[in-house]
């Protein structure tokens, strides 16, 4: 395409992102949407909407795997742009915070996905860049809080898994078989 064009279209959408309410998800989706039909996926106008609507997402505590989603797509660019910057710190805790609260909501198949493992080290980083930062997020702490806990907790259910399997083991060595003792069977009756 020439350049002639490329910047017409992108003037175009300027305008057109000045009749959109910024404040309003539903909006910005929509938006979304259509621009990817015409800008790549990593276009700074689509990368820009992402922003506002994980920041107006997290504002609302809603859509937690949207959050993740979008996440997804401006971690890996911001990390290339930025290095290690408090945008990319930023995105990681709204990651982070949204994985918790799915967590919380009751999926604990997510737990066993591995993304804890991963998440404890990014988390701490990025939080010594923004604990102290005015714009930190208000549920930093308790982010902080609620992933210790999911540690804890998953720490606690691998080692009761590891002392049914080592059970298992001593059960099932050889394939012997093991007669129930006559304890068990009055039991039984």
């Amino acid at each position: 395409m020439e350049h002639k064009k490329v910047v017409a279209i992108e003037t175009m959408i300027g305008q057109m992102l000045k009749l959109v309410n910024k404040n309003n998800t539903h909006h910005l989706e929509q938006v979304s949407r259509k621009l990817k039909r015409v800008l790549t996926s990593h276009h700074y106008i689509l990368l820009e909407i992402y922003m506002n609507l994980v920041t107006l997402y997290g504002n609302t505590n809603k859509k937690h795997e949207r959050i993740v989603e979008l996440c997804d797509i401006l971690i890996p660019v911001l990390q290339k742009l930025e290095g290690s910057s408090k945008a990319v710190a930023f995105m990681l805790i709204a990651r982070i915070g949204s994985q918790v609260s799915i967590c919380k909501a009751g999926n604990k198949e997510l737990l066993k996905s591995g993304w804890l493992e991963e998440s404890l080290p990014n988390f701490d980083d990025a939080y010594t860049l923004i604990k102290s930062d005015v714009q930190a997020p208000d549920s930093l702490i308790e982010v902080k809080i609620s992933l210790t806990n999911l540690k804890e907790e998953k720490d606690s259910n691998d080692k009761d898994y590891m002392k049914l399997d080592k059970k298992d083991e001593h059960h099932d060595k050889d394939n012997a078989y093991y007669p129930p003792s006559e304890e068990n069977i009055e039991k039984l009756v």
